[in-house]
């Protein structure tokens, strides 16, 4: 029998108590509320942007455009080898993670459609 670990299991999991402290309550967590995170990229949100470093904004904006493009061709090539199960050293019956890596990538599309809509 394969055991399940508890970051595959979907619905809340009580924790054991803390040790060292008093009885504390056990703490359960849906892995469904944790935001996913991606490094590397800008936000689509203007006020969360760093501010300009002096360059053409015209320059900047292409190059934006490119790494944007970057990105969505590598989101979709990793969409299609976890759907294919053949993505590198991890197990094909990793849902949880394949479900982070659809939530990650819907995100990112999600943004980049807003962002050459507007």
């Amino acid at each position: 029998m394969e055991s399940v670990s508890r970051s595959a299991i979907a619905f809340p999991v009580p924790l054991p108590p803390r040790r060292g402290g008093a009885a504390a309550a056990p703490i359960g967590r849906l892995r469904s509320r944790q935001k996913p995170r991606i490094t590397g990229i800008r936000s689509a949100n203007p006020a969360r942007r760093e501010p300009d470093s002096g360059a053409d904004p015209i320059t900047e904006g292409e190059e934006e455009e490119e790494v944007e493009q970057e990105l969505a061709e590598k989101l979709e090539g990793l969409e299609e080898e976890v759907m294919a199960g053949t993505d590198e050293g991890r197990e094909p019956t990793d849902y949880d993670r394949r479900a982070h890596i659809f939530s990650e990538s819907s995100r990112v599309f999600r943004a980049l459609k807003e962002r050459s809509a507007n």
